[in-house]
């Protein structure tokens, strides 16, 4: 597992390299936030990689569960959002006369 975890690191690394060739564009935000996710990754397969088997699938279970709540976080803030633009003052007052629109005195 933990090559095909390096693997995907360097395929990773790979796409940042060729998205990303021109000097400027190495610089750029977007390219240095992908090359810390990178090093964020390699240092998380360190982490693991030695390991013994038990202490690995404890830590497996510990990300899986750090995973499930911030994917629980971002979902109930997404429903909060969708909430608060339902709640919305001018989304509620927005009347739409259907009768008019479909059977106008113009047919």
């Amino acid at each position: 597992m933990s090559w095909q975890i390096l693997r995907q690191i360097r395929e990773r690394f790979d796409d940042v390299v060729r998205n990303y060739e021109a000097e400027i564009d190495w610089q750029s935000d977007a390219c240095v936030y992908h090359r810390i996710n990178i090093i964020r990754m390699a240092s998380l397969l360190l982490s693991v990689a030695f390991l013994n088997s038990e202490q690995r699938e404890a830590k497996g279970e510990e990300f899986k569960a750090k995973a499930q709540r911030d994917f629980l976080k971002k979902v109930k803030k997404a429903f909060q959002e969708i909430e608060n633009f339902q709640e919305d003052k001018n989304y509620g007052n927005s009347q739409i006369d259907f009768d008019n629109l479909f059977n106008s005195e113009e047919n």
